[in-house]
């Protein structure tokens, strides 16, 4: 009977160090941990592995402090679909179970062959706002209430979203762009707009040059004006694209500069509204 008593006791013991401290959750890229603060507010803590603007996700390079954060982690959150490989390399290093890990594009594989900037479609969030919430339901029973109503204000601040995307796309259908990278696509596909140089944006992705052909080309459609905007991604500088903006500003085509973060203390919903403003603002 004593040994079954001391069996139990560590077992309660056990249980308790499990659940006592909030569930610590590293996040890859801090568009994620945004989102993922939100759905777990009051019960969660998130710390993201990459949150500088200035830092491309593509290409990181995992840090001894990076590699102890997950060490330390309940959950991790990757984005997948080859935009943090690096960190995906190290998270198997460690030997972590595959319930410790949520990788976005596991949950909307149709998305990800086309782009990795999954947190730009709000398909995708939805998506990963109610599969997030359900596991956090499943982890922290006593704490659902609290869960549910904190995915109901985010999912009602997407629907606000997607509302004011049905009225954008009424008048912006159809409407040509070009983009340094293909970091607004998914937001440009769900306004209906074309965007004329994916292999241009892909090229400066990939960290590679673009082709003189690609290059020729971009420069025509801004001195005819087949352009109606030029979208730059802040985040990464490349001779190429710093000097197509000087044709863009030449031939009067607007420029708006995306980022691959949301600036700090900004919330992913409010961010996104700040993309669609720039872009009204740009297309009156």
């Amino acid at each position: 009977m004593r040994s079954v008593a001391i069996a139990l006791l560590i077992l309660l013991l056990s249980v308790h160090n499990a659940t006592a401290h909030p569930l610590r959750v590293i996040c890859v890229e801090a568009v994620w941990c945004n989102i993922v603060s939100q759905l777990g507010a009051g019960v969660i803590v998130t710390q993201d592995l990459t949150s500088r603007q200035s830092i491309d996700p593509h290409f990181q390079q995992i840090s001894a402090s990076q590699i102890k954060r997950l060490s330390a982690a309940d959950y991790v959150i990757v984005n997948g679909a080859g935009y943090d490989d690096w960190a995906a390399r190290s998270i198997h290093a460690l030997g972590r179970t595959p319930s410790s890990i949520i990788t976005i594009s596991a949950l909307a594989p149709e998305v990800a062959r086309r782009n990795p900037h999954l947190y730009d479609s709000l398909d995708v969030v939805t998506r990963f706002a109610r599969q997030w919430t359900s596991t956090l339901t499943q982890i922290l029973p006593q704490d659902r209430d609290r869960l549910i109503a904190n995915q109901n204000d985010f999912l009602k601040d997407l629907s606000s979203l997607r509302d004011r995307i049905a009225v954008m796309r009424k008048r912006l259908q159809g409407s040509r762009v070009a983009e340094s990278e293909p970091v607004s696509a998914l937001l440009l596909e769900d306004l209906g707009m074309i965007t004329i140089n994916q292999r241009f944006a892909l090229a400066i992705m990939h960290h590679a040059e673009p082709s003189p052909q690609d290059v020729a080309r971009l420069e025509a459609a801004f001195q005819n004006h087949d352009v109606r905007v030029f979208i730059v991604n802040a985040t990464v500088s490349a001779p190429s694209v710093d000097a197509l903006k000087v044709k863009a500003r030449q031939a009067g085509i607007p420029i708006i500069y995306s980022a691959e973060y949301p600036p700090e203390n900004k919330r992913w919903q409010d961010w996104m509204n700040d993309q669609l403003s720039a872009l009204e603002k740009a297309l009156p």
